[in-house]
């Protein structure tokens, strides 16, 4: 779509994107879900944030990145299947907590999540994005990523951390659906304005 400049972009993004997330995440499903006591917050926060598989990937990514150090092939072979692997895996675990009569029940947390990750995000990050006066590219790259359903690694992270898996499930089947139809839509607009 945006060629290897755009993709550069995304990878920055997302490089940047998924450890404020999945901090601020992780420390409000520590207070919120599992209710930690007082005293202890900081130190059960530090520890799920320790545990957390994507902040890990990307610590271990920036640290082989900044001391230039080169993949071993058997190493990087078998990242290379796991990460295949894993999308599938997480989708089935996804598709077998779905009770299709739940989703026939779309609640207040579900339409919440829509309109905030498929209208709202994109909004902030239009207004963000021309606030700082980024480039056309930039802007696209930025406004296709935060248009994008909700992360099915979301399903995992409430799964390790005692969240309403039903509910997720829920959230990203709904959201992937709806992306099919709100994604080539905000494709077109951002290429109207920006391409």
């Amino acid at each position: 779509l945006l060629g290897s400049a755009g993709l550069a972009q995304a990878a920055l993004y997302a490089a940047m994107l998924i450890p404020v997330t999945n901090i601020v995440v992780v420390s409000l499903m520590v207070v919120l879900v599992q209710k930690a006591e007082p005293r202890g917050v900081v130190r059960a926060i530090l520890r799920d944030l320790g545990r957390n598989p994507l902040l890990l990937a990307v610590i271990l990514g920036l640290v082989t990145n900044s001391f230039d150090i080169t993949p071993i092939p058997v190493l990087n072979d078998m990242a290379d299947l796991l990460g295949k692997a894993a999308l599938p895996m997480m989708l089935v675990g996804v598709g077998a907590s779905i009770r299709v009569r739940q989703l026939g029940e779309i609640g207040l947390p579900v339409i919440a999540s829509i309109f905030g990750k498929m209208v709202l995000f994109p909004l902030v990050i239009v207004v963000a994005a021309t606030a700082l006066g980024v480039s056309e590219l930039a802007m696209m790259v930025a406004v296709v990523y935060g248009a994008v359903p909700t992360a099915v690694s979301g399903y995992a992270l409430a799964q390790q951390m005692g969240g309403d898996t039903h509910l997720m499930s829920s959230m990203i089947t709904v959201q992937t659906a709806l992306s099919f139809f709100t994604l080539p839509l905000t494709i077109s607009l951002a290429q109207y304005f920006w391409g």
